[in-house]
């Protein structure tokens, strides 16, 4: 299993980058390996340190999981869409596709050329400490969206957002606190988002 299933890295200046992160989660009971495979703006590389290349390849136990990062770096301006490919040893899944997209400054929210979803694009970093950025888009303009954190438990640790939202992409930053300005414990955390009529949960890890 692969988390997330696309990567949306928004707007980014000429020559500087953004980071997300991929999680290869083998759910199997045999050894799991493959390749990473991006292209241009785009870099893959280990995570949290490890050289950025085009492609590279992975080892999973059973129960284990990989994570890599994944680096969109703009050397001119423009809209960038690109697919990462990750083949697999396992026979069910022996490619798996995920959409990366990211577009320079001097393309903005207002540029129509865009067709934005209502869409929940996952949080990176994940893991993370001591914060991570969650990413989504709106289709239209005056659309509420709310976004809630709750613990493994169900209990709702913090609410993010609760308001009207523009046309376009956006991001989230959770510091890991709660409603009492408190630090949260190490774990599994889960983040409720509505957008308009549509409904997104996903799970992320923080570790202290």
């Amino acid at each position: 299993m692969i988390d997330p299933q696309q990567l949306n890295f928004g707007q980014v200046p000429v020559g500087e980058s953004e980071e997300q992160q991929i999680m290869i989660i083998n759910l199997g009971n045999a050894p799991m390996s493959g390749e990473i495979q991006t292209s241009s703006p785009f870099w893959v590389a280990p995570y949290p340190s490890g050289e950025r290349t085009r492609n590279v390849t992975y080892s999973v136990q059973p129960s284990e999981t990989a994570v890599f990062s994944v680096t969109f770096i703009p050397l001119q301006e423009g809209n960038f869409i690109a697919d990462l490919i990750v083949t697999s040893n396992d026979l069910f899944h022996q490619a798996n596709t995920l959409p990366a997209h990211g577009w320079t400054e001097t393309i903005d929210n207002e540029d129509n050329t865009i067709a934005f979803e209502d869409m929940l694009f996952g949080n990176s970093p994940n893991p993370f400490n001591p914060e991570t950025t969650i990413r989504f888009s709106v289709k239209n303009n005056n659309t509420p969206v709310t976004l809630d954190i709750y613990n493994i438990r169900g209990q709702r640790v913090t609410q993010l957002a609760n308001d009207v939202y523009c046309r376009g992409n956006h991001k989230i930053i959770w510091n890991g606190k709660n409603n009492n300005n408190k630090s949260s414990a190490s774990g599994v955390y889960f983040y409720r988002m509505r957008i308009g009529r549509q409904k997104f949960i996903r799970k992320m890890l923080l570790l202290q």
